[in-house]
């Protein structure tokens, strides 16, 4: 997993980190990016796809 901060242009703005996930399975690679963030007042990341 591959992570760089940005801001998120799906929340508002919010900076967020997004990773290039890759999955396999049966020989295939499917790449995806993930996008972590922050909501104000939690502690938790949320996974935003």
């Amino acid at each position: 997993l591959l992570f760089t901060a940005m801001k998120c242009p799906r929340c508002k703005g919010e900076p967020v980190l997004v990773g290039r996930y890759e999955e396999e399975n049966r020989k295939k690679v499917r790449i995806f990016p993930i996008y972590l963030y922050r909501p104000k007042g939690k502690k938790e990341l949320e996974v935003i796809r």
